[in-house]
């Protein structure tokens, strides 16, 4: 039993015609028949019944039973495939809150893309305690949050903070360096930025009262922004460059100022072996681009060592 037995045998069950199925493998239709043949003989049962002047072929009882295991069969071979082909490609699987993928870490991708074609990569969106859940059943390889973790088989590495600032139409009535006695509530569009910015913002406002909206991606705050009177938000700077392009939106200082904004890449503590030299890779590029980047007000690559 060989590939190309397999092969021909699963498409003439596709096609339930042996000369349709030697156009689509590309050879003749004595070839295909001769495959089926040998499977036959090799198997000693019958896979087919050939009906005369009927072109089209059925499984018998004992075809369809072999039928599932040729399936198996075929998958587990192309899997073997996949998973040699792998072995010359670095696969990097990341898991991202939204701030980070959409407008923190855009360029980072583009970047390992276009001069890494051998990397292979798979980035998600997800809830930070979605991404602690994926880290540890291995299916994503790095996380990045804005909060800890305690669970022992994370390792956590703080890599950067931005500062926040108070993001407004500039036709609103706010000016630099307000305070946030003067930020009504019923005029807010709120973003939960992580635990450390719930916490400053139920100092100054009433955790039991309702902003004017609640939204929770990045995305959401623009259209408030622009369009709703006299609305305002607090955001981290990698987000407000991003609406740069809209002339109407500027930020300001506020007193007191809300606390600085931490990102924290998150890896197993046992990562897989096959995905070790791309998240390697990763890194690398990652240090780079960090250095590159001017919303960051700190980096903390002391604490970002080679694992």
């Amino acid at each position: 039993m060989n590939i190309n037995q397999i092969e021909a045998f699963l498409e003439v069950v596709s096609s339930k015609n042996i000369s349709e199925a030697a156009r689509k493998l590309y050879v003749s239709q004595s070839t295909v028949s001769q495959r089926i043949k040998e499977l036959e003989e090799e198997l000693k049962i019958t896979l087919f019944n050939r009906e005369q002047g009927n072109r089209e072929v059925e499984l018998t009882a004992l075809g369809l039973d072999f039928l599932v295991m040729a399936e198996q069969w075929y998958s587990m071979l192309n899997e073997m495939r996949q998973f040699r082909y792998n072995l010359d490609r670095s696969t990097i699987s990341i898991g991202s809150v939204d701030i980070v993928n959409n407008y923190g870490f855009s360029k980072l991708y583009r970047d390992i893309l276009i001069h890494e074609p051998n990397v292979h990569l798979k980035i998600n969106t997800h809830h930070s305690y979605e991404i602690h859940a994926l880290l540890e059943n291995h299916t994503i390889d790095l996380g990045f949050v804005f909060s800890k973790t305690k669970n022992r088989n994370l390792d956590t590495f703080p890599i950067y903070s931005e500062r926040m600032y108070l993001v407004c139409n500039k036709l609103s009535n706010y000016y630099e360096g307000i305070s946030v006695k003067d930020l009504s509530q019923s005029n807010e569009v709120y973003l939960r930025w992580g635990p450390e910015y719930s916490d400053w913002h139920d100092l100054y406002w009433d955790a039991n009262k309702r902003p004017l909206v609640t939204v929770n991606t990045g995305n959401l705050l623009i259209n408030y922004l622009l369009h709703v009177e006299n609305t305002w938000t607090i955001a981290p700077l990698s987000v407000i460059e991003s609406f740069q392009h809209f002339e109407n939106i500027v930020y300001y200082e506020i007193e007191p100022s809300p606390p600085k904004h931490v990102c924290y890449l998150l890896m197993h503590h046992l990562p897989k072996y096959s995905h070790r030299k791309g998240i390697a890779l990763f890194r690398k590029y990652l240090i780079e681009f960090l250095k590159t980047c001017k919303w960051i007000d700190e980096l903390y690559l002391e604490n970002f060592t080679e694992k």
